[in-house]
């Protein structure tokens, strides 16, 4: 109360949550879209385990124009996004970064492979050779929570 009125406070509040409570997007880029797929499925589970946060997995086939634009609406309103990219996709990674500003968090999770190494601007670089999926999504949850993204 001595710093500003309650109705300023509530409105800071509503423009400027918590990061646990920000919207946060995920992407995950890999070029075995089984590993994708199962890593994304464990990741989904353990946000809604964790309950802060509505989730949306958007398919890999939806990757169109829309993308953005969904992305940032869900962050906008506090939610999660979480999409698997192929390796060669990272241009969509730069649109979303773009289009998340002021909006929600991006995370960038870069999966490498025998045939690829892992992607030095992710976020997250994990290699998929060594690590099962669970392991990867692992890594993705201690890592949301040192960015204080997830509570725990």
């Amino acid at each position: 109360p001595w710093f500003s009125y309650p109705e300023v406070v509530s409105e800071l509040r509503k423009s400027y949550p918590p990061k646990s409570r920000r919207g946060v997007v995920l992407i995950l880029t890999s070029n075995d879209d089984a590993y994708a797929a199962v890593a994304l499925s464990i990741l989904s589970e353990k946000f809604l385990e964790n309950g802060s946060r509505p989730v949306t997995v958007m398919d890999s086939e939806a990757h169109s124009s829309s993308l953005p634009f969904v992305a940032r609406e869900v962050a906008k309103n506090g939610g999660a996004v979480l999409t698997s990219l192929r390796s060669k996709d990272q241009d969509v990674v730069a649109q979303l970064r773009d289009a998340l500003i002021g909006a929600g968090e991006l995370v960038h999770m870069d999966i490498a492979d025998e045939s690829e190494a892992y992607n030095t601007d992710a976020d997250i670089a994990v290699e998929g050779i060594s690590s099962t999926p669970v392991e990867s999504a692992m890594i993705v949850i201690d890592r949301l929570r040192e960015l204080s993204l997830i509570a725990d």
